[in-house]
C-alpha cells in the first residue's frame, strides 16, 4: 500500500494526511497541496515509513468520523 499524492509532497513541510484519494484532491483544490491520501482508515508500517522518510514538520491528520476513522 503506498500514499496518493507522495511524490508532491515538500520534504519538511507540514503534511495533511486524508483517508480518501477524493478528500486529498479536494484539499489540493483547496490550496492545501501538501496532502496525501492512505487509502482508507489505517496507516501501514510502509506508509508510515514513507511519512516519515519525508521528514514532516507536522502530521495533520484528517480521517472521517465514522466507525472505521475513529
Amino acid at each position: 500500500m503506498f500514499l496518493f499524492n507522495h511524490d508532491a509532497i515538500e520534504k519538511g513541510s507540514e503534511i495533511l494526511v486524508c483517508e480518501s484519494t477524493f478528500d486529498c484532491m479536494s484539499a489540493v483544490e483547496k490550496g492545501y497541496n501538501n496532502s496525501v491520501a492512505t487509502f482508507g482508515a489505517n496507516i501501514s508500517v510502509y506508509q508510515k515509513d514513507l511519512l516519515c522518510s519525508l521528514q514532516p514538520k507536522r502530521l495533520i491528520l484528517a480521517f472521517h468520523n465514522d466507525e472505521a476513522g475513529n
